[in-house]
């Protein structure tokens, strides 16, 4: 099928993220369109997901205003029609730089994680995540993707595996101090044919993957 082709823009004063639809031998089809409105916040981090129908973006951004402070966002779009299915999406603003990931299937899930800086009050940096809707919107409360038991859990990715569960993996440091050892942990989140919630118990456990 066609390919839909995303990035983002940095040029002052201009901030934003495209996309345009290609054919498969890479002829453009149809004109350049726009996730956000141009704004003086700069994107930082960018990923998509297809599930039923409907591409999915999520982004980070950071603004002018308050140093350091991100905010995570959604927008949905059909993926026949490339047409908008709602307005942007608020998932969370946060403090700190944010690595973001979204993941889903058709008749599953649609999950969005990213890093917190303080997911639990203390101080820590961990990995937390929402499902959404068709539209892009929030379908559940803020969850822990990690185990919420480690000094720093970061750089997490996810991704729908053979059964079509979530499947998210950070990187873990269970110890302060710079540069400590670190371990790449996993978690698996079973899908239900429940709509709400879409996964069941959360999780499945977690899986130290590599020392």
């Amino acid at each position: 099928g066609d390919l839909v082709a995303f990035w983002m823009q940095f040029d002052d004063p201009e901030t934003r993220i495209w996309f345009r639809r290609f054919s498969p031998d890479g002829e453009p089809l149809g004109d350049f369109q726009s996730v956000t409105t141009v704004d003086r916040r700069l994107p930082v981090a960018l990923d998509v997901a297809v599930a039923d129908g409907s591409l999915h973006v999520a982004w980070a951004t950071t603004n002018f205003v308050i140093p350091g402070f991100v905010i995570i966002e959604t927008r949905s779009f059909d993926h026949g029609t490339l047409n908008p299915l709602g307005p942007a999406r608020l998932l969370q603003g946060i403090l700190g730089y944010s690595e973001l990931g979204i993941a889903g299937r058709d008749g599953g899930p649609v999950v969005a994680t990213w890093t917190d800086f303080d997911p639990g009050g203390a101080a820590e940096v961990g990995v937390v995540g929402r499902e959404l809707g068709p539209d892009g919107a929030a379908s559940s409360d803020l969850f822990r993707a990690d185990l919420g038991d480690n000094l720093s859990a970061d750089f997490s990715d996810l991704a729908v595996d053979g059964f079509g569960n979530i499947v998210v993996v950070w990187s873990s440091a269970e110890t302060p101090g710079f540069d400590p050892p670190r371990d790449i942990r996993a978690q698996r989140f079973l899908s239900t044919d429940d709509p709400s919630p879409r996964l069941a118990a959360r999780n499945s456990g977690d899986m130290k993957i590599d020392r």
